[in-house]
């Protein structure tokens, strides 16, 4: 199914559209430096910047034909996200009551984790 883009250098677009159409994208869409930025909220200056100093999501092209593949921007963003680590499951009491536990646990020196 093809979805239709905004066009976003274009008359003016709502973030909050533009955000809804990238989201229903399959992984595999790939997305300009603008929509990239606006998927993981940032400029694409600042994907510029990263990427020169080889750091940030995956990208193909080079100079000003870059596309990001959107899996690999979900890929990058879930690197940030700690809210849904995988040991962390359970109801939010039993989380927080783990998380009390292990910060109060005493440190054993000369012990591997």
């Amino acid at each position: 199914m093809m979805h239709a883009r905004p066009e976003i250098t274009g008359a003016p677009v709502r973030r909050v559209e533009v955000l809804e159409v990238l989201a229903a994208l399959p992984g595999t869409a790939l997305l300009t430096s603008k929509e990239a930025a606006i998927y993981i909220n940032t400029t694409p200056e600042v994907l510029r910047v990263w990427r020169s100093q080889g750091k940030g999501p995956r990208y193909k092209g080079r100079g000003h034909f870059v596309r990001y593949e959107k899996c690999d921007l979900d890929g990058f963003m879930s690197g940030f996200d700690h809210r849904f680590d995988s040991s962390e499951v359970g109801s939010p009491q039993e989380v927080s009551s783990r998380r009390e536990r292990e910060a109060t646990a005493p440190v054993r020196r000369g012990a591997l984790p």
